[in-house]
């Protein structure tokens, strides 16, 4: 989206080690914008440029040593008409424990890098834990600097400066009660514990087209501190489907759809203590046992079920700048295919580009996509379903394109 010229997803935690999205650029100058903070990961973004600014809560920056904001020009907090505007009116309030996170909770890092600027916004905040061990997903969009870089978006107008005011230190230290040390501490142990456990997740099949999918351990038990209660859920269900899970750490989802079978489980760590709680949602993926040999297909198939759909997610997989698409198809609902349409064939108003023309511009400018579209069709190609799903003549356009990228990559042209 404009004034963006480039976008790229960074998935953090998915394997043992994660590339650093900070590392491809030079960080003249860096925003960091983030609820959470840990000392080691506030002065390895600090480490280059300068004139660097950071944001977060008071009570977490109460919590840092000089040393690890002595690499910010300047650090702030939100003002107090910012905590107003995330506030609940006070005669809406629910009775119950007051949660420890209140006001700011985005997560959002810019960096400058010459004439231009990259940021970064999704679930990680600026601690070790969401860089190194937890599973977590930024998205980068890429601008000019003058448009989208550290000083527009402080922009005094319409920036951030309006909601932030400097950090002034306490006097005296803030010193965490002992409460809420114990509380911290067993959220702490436990997410530790939950993320490094082994746990899989048994599927049978429990009606006509649905399964059940029991979480568990594949060994041993885990034990939580007092007041500690935890929720799971797949994913591709809705929060309001977690499941507490019991004393032997097993949760049973039933009737689950073939999209809801997935690896990746959200966990929800609550720890009660008194009127203060300590509360965390995250991601651990786990090992399938018994799942449908033909899942992957059938999910596709299931999302993509007929050959307008699958037109649209080849333009989008192929597109350069996938937002562009978007808005065409979203402008133009004209513009889809009708299902056994020619591939070749434009569309009714020409607006569209026929998917040939893409197919032929990845292949001169970055070939290597194409691997991408051959294993969709090949998925697709696994089942007489997905098979129904292509256009009548797909086969004509893209078995010379394929065998043309083949000749390509083996005369050592496709880098």
């Amino acid at each position: 989206p404009e004034p963006f010229e480039a976008l790229r997803f960074w998935p953090l935690g998915h394997v043992p080690r994660s590339p650093d999205p900070f590392a491809q650029i030079r960080r003249q100058r860096l925003l960091v914008v983030s609820p959470f903070l840990a000392v080691e990961r506030l002065k390895g973004l600090a480490e280059e440029g300068e004139g660097h600014v950071l944001a977060s809560r008071l009570e977490e920056l109460e919590k840092m040593p000089k040393a690890a904001l002595a690499g910010y020009a300047s650090v702030h907090v939100l003002t107090d008409e910012a905590h107003d505007l995330d506030e609940t009116p006070s005669d809406e309030v629910e009775a119950g424990p007051v949660p420890s996170a209140r006001g700011l909770h985005a997560k959002l890092y810019v960096g400058d890098d010459g004439w231009n600027a990259h940021v970064w916004t999704g679930s990680a905040n600026a601690t070790n834990a969401a860089f190194g061990a937890n599973v977590e997903l930024l998205v980068q969009l890429t601008g000019k600097k003058s448009k989208v870089g550290v000083d527009a978006f402080l922009d005094a107008k319409a920036g951030l400066s309006s909601l932030l005011v400097p950090f002034k230190p306490s006097a005296q230290p803030v010193v965490p009660t002992e409460l809420e040390e114990a509380l911290e501490e067993a959220a702490r142990v436990a997410n530790r514990a939950i993320a490094r456990a082994a746990w899989v997740a048994h599927i049978t099949p429990d009606g006509a087209d649905t399964y059940a999918v029991t979480l568990k351990l594949e060994t041993g038990a885990l034990r939580f501190a007092e007041g500690t209660t935890v929720r799971a859920w797949p994913i591709a269900l809705p929060p309001d489907r977690g499941l507490p899970l019991d004393e032997t750490c097993i949760a049973r989802f039933s009737q689950c759809s073939m999209q809801a079978l997935t690896a990746f489980f959200a966990f929800d760590v609550t720890v009660r203590g008194g009127s203060r709680v300590e509360h965390s949602v995250f991601v651990v993926r786990v090992r399938l046992v018994n799942p449908p040999e033909d899942r992957i297909a059938r999910v596709l198939h299931g999302l993509l079920d007929d050959p307008a759909k699958v037109l649209r997610f080849l333009r989008l997989l192929l597109a350069q700048d996938p937002s562009q698409i978007l808005d065409e198809l979203d402008d133009d609902p004209e513009t889809d295919p009708e299902p056994g349409a020619k591939v070749g064939r434009a569309s009714a108003n020409g607006d569209v580009a026929p998917l040939f023309e893409s197919l032929v511009r990845t292949l001169a400018r970055d070939p290597q996509r194409l691997q991408e579209v051959q294993r969709f069709v090949q998925e697709l190609q696994g089942t007489a379903a997905g098979k129904s799903t292509l256009p009548a003549d797909f086969d004509d356009v893209w078995t010379p394109l394929w065998a043309t990228y083949q000749s390509m990559h083996a005369q050592g042209g496709a880098k």
